[in-house]
């Protein structure tokens, strides 16, 4: 689904909706909130976050990120959703938290393995 837009100052811009990877969520006026992966002016494909109309002609102001900025949220996320579920409970000792932490991280990095490689290359 490839688009071109005008950007104020009659600047050109395309975009190309390579993937669409999941929608988060749906305003009652038909804007979606949406994980995409992303090509902009005809560029490497980046995953984006940004809310779409229906058609997916007009769109908010979003992030998009690389594949290694993506695996750095996810780590933040991932750790501080760690920290706090061991802070709260405490019949977890060290060893089965950093088990628990390695487990988490391990299956969250897998998805990225490959484009890592390709974005460290």
């Amino acid at each position: 689904m490839a688009s071109e837009r005008r950007r104020e100052g009659d600047d050109r811009f395309s975009f190309e909706i390579v993937e669409k990877l999941a929608t988060l969520s749906t305003s009652p006026k038909g804007w979606s909130k949406e994980f995409n992966y992303v090509s902009w002016n005809e560029g490497k494909p980046k995953y984006d976050l940004r809310e779409w109309d229906s058609k997916h002609e007009s769109m908010s102001k979003g992030v998009t990120m690389s594949a290694y900025e993506l695996s750095v949220l996810l780590e933040a996320a991932i750790k501080r959703d760690l920290e706090t579920e061991i802070k709260g409970s405490s019949k977890r000792d060290s060893r089965d938290s950093e088990s628990l932490k390695a487990e988490i991280a391990a299956e969250a990095a897998a998805g990225c393995d490959e484009e890592l490689e390709e974005a460290i290359a």
